[in-house]
C-alpha cells in the first residue's frame, strides 16, 4: 500500500527532477533526441504537469512528444487515484491532444502508464498503452528507461500491450488502488468499535490467524479483492438479465453514502435474481 502515502506534487517533483537531469545530458535514443521537460507547462486548457520535448532527425524545432499527468484535478478522491481511471486518461488525453503530443501518461507513485493518444476509429478505453513500475524513491535510471521507451515507440519498435493483459492490468490496478481505503476503513473501525474488535479477533483466530498489522492488511486486499469481484459479477450480469438497474459510478465522498448505494444494488440480486453466495453481505 506504498503509493497511498506518496503525495502527488513529490511525484510531479521528482518525476521531472531526474527527467531534466537526463535530458541535460543530452540524451537521445536511436532519431529521436530529448531536449526538454517543461514543469506544469502551460495550456490553452488547463496546465498539464508535465511535458517532455523531443526533436527528430532531419528536423529543426522540438515538439511535445510526452505528457505526464501526475495529480488529478477533478472532484472526488484529489489526494490518491488509479492511472486507468477514465477522468484521469481522459484529462492527461485532452493535454496531449492540445498540444499534439503523440502520447500521454498517467502515474500515481506506484505505476506509470503510457498511452497513445491517438488511433483512428480506436476508442479511448481500448487504445494501446503500456504500464511500469515505479521505484521509489525515482532515480535516473527509472527516468532514462521511460523516454528509452517512449523513443521505441517512437520508431515503431516498442511493445504495446496485447489487450487482455490490459484487462488483466487494469483490474490489478484497481484493486491495488482501493485496498488502502479498505485498510484505513478496518483500522478506523477497530480503534473506534471495541465490539467489533473482539468479535473480528475471535473470527481470525477461528481461521487459525492472530491479530497483527500483517494479518490486517490481508484482511483488507482479501476484502478488496471480493468488493472488486462483486462490482464485476455486477456489471457482467447487465449484459444478461434484462431490466436490471444499471451500475454506475457512485459520485460521493461520504462512506456510509457510498456503501448503502452499493448494497442496494447487491440487494437487488439477492431478492430477485439469487447469487446468495456472491453477494450477500
Amino acid at each position: 500500500m506504498r503509493s497511498a502515502s506518496i503525495p502527488e506534487r513529490n511525484i510531479q517533483i521528482e518525476l521531472y527532477r531526474h527527467l531534466k537531469n537526463v535530458i541535460e545530458k543530452q540524451f537521445s535514443f536511436d532519431d529521436v533526441k530529448f531536449t526538454d521537460v517543461k514543469f506544469e507547462a502551460p495550456n490553452i486548457d488547463g496546465r498539464p504537469d508535465l511535458v517532455v520535448y523531443a526533436v527528430e532527425k532531419g528536423k529543426a524545432r522540438p515538439f511535445p512528444l510526452l505528457v505526464i499527468e501526475t495529480k488529478r484535478k477533478v472532484p472526488y478522491l484529489q489526494r490518491r487515484f488509479d492511472p486507468f481511471s477514465r477522468d484521469v486518461i481522459a484529462q492527461a488525453e485532452r493535454y496531449a491532444t492540445w498540444l499534439g503530443a503523440p502520447y500521454f501518461a498517467t502515474c500515481n507513485g506506484e505505476l506509470f502508464v503510457v498511452f497513445e493518444t491517438f488511433k483512428e476509429g480506436v476508442p479511448l478505453p481500448e487504445r494501446r498503452l503500456r504500464h511500469y513500475k515505479v521505484p521509489w524513491p525515482i532515480d535516473e535510471n527509472f527516468a532514462r528507461f521511460v523516454l528509452e521507451e517512449i523513443g521505441k515507440f517512437r520508431i515503431g519498435v516498442g511493445k504495446w500491450l496485447p489487450l487482455d493483459d490490459v484487462f488483466v492490468e487494469r483490474l490489478r490496478a484497481f484493486h491495488r488502488f482501493i485496498t488502502p481505503f479498505v485498510y484505513q476503513a478496518l483500522i478506523n473501525k477497530l480503534r473506534e468499535d471495541s465490539s467489533f474488535k473482539e468479535r473480528y479477533i475471535q473470527w481470525l483466530r477461528s481461521q487459525l490467524f492472530e491479530f497483527s498489522d500483517e494479518i490486517n492488511e490481508r484482511m483488507a486486499e482479501q476484502a478488496a479483492y471480493l468488493l472488486m469481484n462483486k462490482i464485476m459479477f455486477y456489471k457482467t450480469l447487465e449484459t444478461q438479465i434484462s431490466g436490471l438497474p444499471k451500475l454506475e459510478p457512485i459520485k460521493t465522498e461520504k462512506p456510509e453514502e457510498f456503501a448503502s448505494i452499493l448494497r442496494e444494488f447487491f440487494d437487488y440480486i439477492l431478492k430477485n435474481v439469487d447469487y446468495e453466495a456472491i453477494f450477500q453481505k
